[in-house]
């Protein structure tokens, strides 16, 4: 009966050069006993650039076998030799050729990623410059005055590549490419059009064109593609395929992987003297906090708890010069309205932050219950948590001012506690100080 894989046999497989399929019996029920076959099924493709007519010779045979199983101390080992088959002869390997008779047209296309180097390409990340791969051909019958289109944004719902980074890198000599353009189709990312295209049989057409990813991409979004091959009359007659992906007429596709990283910075201002805190006196905490990554960074909250011996100044606070009212004897911080309350005790700042070079400033302060010496500073730690990135959200710098007083004039040790930015249930992702 069938055998399972992982349990009864492993199976594994190296690609080019070797191209090398290994099948291992790993259980008694894989022995192949007296007048008894074992029969191995398995499906090849054709490489997208396999000639018509071309001959494929597939040889295959036992290289290891035993007289018996492992727990026999006594048990013979055999071995044989893959060579070309020994077609004729009955021994341990066998071959079978078979003739490739293609028919029809062949519209594939392909992408690899420049960046990371992978070819073809599965995942990329945001920023990272994909080269695409046309290749049409013809068998049996030829085509004339025919022209290929690819708008490089049309599938997906948001633009996803950077405007006017299309390149074209390859095209058939005599090819009319003037309407392709860098800014063009429906979200100015793109097109290819290529026209008064003719092949004659048995031939091949190769267009190359590089893009570069949007510089900020939510990490899991599909970004797709593909192309058309339109007639003379306009009218299409194919649809390019990913030969990667099982079926006939695929889109082709690359998942974004992006991770978000900050660098996080706080320090204290003495607001009276910058150089000494007495009782009653007033001091700013400044937290910067950027993104320094590629991606951007989804529902991300900053949080901060009051300093011990320290007391908030109630309403002290501001957001960009306007009052932001207390909650719950904290302060919330949000760059829009409909904010959940922040959790007791800890300031929360709600923001988007985009990949690249944004930065967000959050000021806030408290009544001080320690006398600091000239020259320190207090730091205390907090931590990132929630908030929408979208192209739509403030680029620009964000302030929240806040006081504190010191309430008697002991001293205090320095708390080199950092500031943390992390994404709702992970570990802190950078924490930096300048």
């Amino acid at each position: 009966g069938p055998l399972n894989p992982g349990s009864d046999y492993s199976l594994g497989y190296s690609a080019a050069p070797n191209c090398e399929l290994d099948i291992t019996m790993l259980t008694a029920v894989g022995r192949i006993g007296p007048n008894e076959r074992l029969i191995i099924r398995y499906r090849t493709q054709l490489d997208a650039t396999t000639q018509n007519g071309a001959t494929l010779t597939n040889v295959a045979g036992a290289i290891q076998w035993f007289n018996g199983d492992s727990s026999v101390p006594s048990r013979k080992t055999y071995t044989g030799t893959l060579t070309n088959g020994t077609p004729g002869i009955l021994d341990n390997q066998d071959a079978f050729t078979v003739t490739v008779a293609l028919s029809g047209y062949f519209f594939e296309k392909t992408v690899a990623d420049l960046t990371s180097g992978a070819n073809p390409a599965t995942t990329a990340a945001p920023g990272d410059k994909l080269r695409y791969t046309l290749r049409f051909r013809t068998t049996s019958q030829a085509l004339s005055n025919f022209r290929i289109f690819d708008e490089l944004d049309a599938l997906n719902a948001a633009p996803d590549f950077a405007p006017g980074t299309l390149t074209l890198v390859t095209s058939p000599a005599g090819a009319d490419i003037s309407a392709t353009s860098s800014t063009g189709g429906s979200k100015g990312t793109g097109v290819i059009d290529i026209r008064n295209l003719s092949l004659p049989v048995n031939s091949e057409v190769l267009i190359q064109f590089d893009i570069t990813l949007k510089p900020a991409i939510a990490n899991g979004t599909v970004v797709t593609n593909q192309s058309t091959l339109r007639l003379s009359d306009a009218t299409t007659l194919m649809l390019s395929d990913d030969p990667n992906v099982s079926g006939t007429a695929d889109p082709t596709r690359v998942t974004i992987a992006a991770t978000s990283a900050f660098r996080v910075q706080k320090i204290s201002t003495y607001l009276r003297d910058p150089n000494v805190l007495l009782a009653g006196d007033t001091m700013r905490y400044t937290i910067t906090v950027k993104n320094i990554s590629n991606a951007g960074a989804v529902n991300v909250v900053l949080r901060d708890a009051v300093p011990a011996n320290t007391a908030y100044v109630a309403g002290s606070t501001t957001l960009n010069g306007a009052a932001i009212h207390d909650v719950q004897n904290v302060f919330q911080l949000r760059a829009r309205q409909g904010s959940a309350a922040p959790d007791n005790g800890d300031l929360r700042r709600d923001r988007n932050l985009l990949a690249g070079t944004h930065h967000d400033h959050c000021r806030l302060g408290a009544i001080c219950g320690i006398a600091i010496a000239v020259g320190q500073q207090v730091r205390q730690p907090g931590a990132a948590h929630h908030g929408l990135v979208a192209d739509c959200c403030a680029r620009g710098r964000t302030e929240v001012d806040a006081q504190v007083v010191l309430k008697d004039r002991r001293r205090a040790g320095r708390d080199r506690a950092d500031v943390r930015a992390t994404r709702p249930t992970s570990q802190p992702l950078r924490s930096m100080w300048s």
